[in-house]
């Protein structure tokens, strides 16, 4: 069967404090299952390790959202009275930005070859230490194997290695985690009223600003070369955009009898 946990969340919202309004939430959440929800073939035999997390166990998601009128232009704090040219350029403005924290996702170390000579393919290792991460896009879990790895962590030991020919690996589903994902977006929001029906909003957004990398998961044969390794980003590196959108409202005129 498979065991699903999700602890209460916590949410936080304030709004209209000194021009701001914020969201913020947090969720920890733990998903076990018996191999149903994960990427692992399944074998009838009672010798592999099939319960362990879910391909999708999230623990930790936090997320926070804030929306700032900037105190500039009429009716704020600063430059209330600016004449209409300088209104139209600094006044009225918004800022919006949203954060999202979240822990990376489990991944099962494998092996290349059919050693339990079984036809399926992505046996498991055996476990045959602690697993040392190093998180490095050349090397996120050490093993000797790569030569990245023994630049990077002189001191790092296998922890897993290939099992006797015709047998299974004691290693069980999803035990080490990849990268979590660090990213920050932000936008700054304009709404000219150009008449009664229509009004232009110009906004210019910005993703990951912070160019923070997150890596995907790593390479997972423990008997490669690139064992370890990453090849791609979950993430995009920093993006800008600037957009305009002309609104119109559509009036409706009533006629009594």
């Amino acid at each position: 069967t498979t065991e699903i946990y999700t602890l209460p969340y916590t949410t936080l919202f304030r709004s209209n404090f000194s021009g701001a309004t914020f969201l913020v939430s947090y969720t920890y959440a733990k998903c076990l299952t018996d191999g149903t929800y994960t990427s692992v073939v399944r074998e009838d035999t009672p010798l592999i390790r099939y319960y362990g997390p879910c391909n999708y166990d999230l623990r930790h998601n936090f997320v926070s959202s804030a929306l700032y009128q900037l105190p500039i232009g009429h009716d704020r704090r600063f430059f209330s009275k600016m004449p209409g040219w300088g209104e139209a350029i600094l006044g009225d403005w918004n800022l919006s930005a949203i954060s999202t924290l979240q822990s990376g996702l489990p991944f099962t170390p494998t092996i290349s070859t059919d050693t339990a000579n079984t036809g399926v393919g992505s046996q498991r290792p055996n476990v045959i230490g602690k697993p040392t991460i190093v998180r490095n896009v050349s090397c996120w879990y050490y093993d000797s194997k790569n030569s990245a790895c023994g630049r990077l962590s002189p001191s790092g030991t296998d922890a897993f290695a290939v099992p006797t020919q015709y047998t299974y690996g004691n290693g069980g589903i999803n035990t080490l985690r990849a990268d979590g994902l660090v990213q920050f977006d932000m936008s700054l929001i304009k709404s000219i009223r150009l008449s009664e029906s229509r009004s232009l909003e110009i906004r210019g957004s910005f993703y990951n600003v912070f160019n923070h990398t997150t890596f995907a998961a790593p390479s997972t044969n423990i008997d490669s070369t690139s064992a370890g390794s990453i090849s791609s980003t979950l993430n995009a590196a920093r993006q800008g955009e600037v957009a305009a959108k002309l609104d119109r409202k559509s009036t409706r005129l009533n006629s009594s009898h």
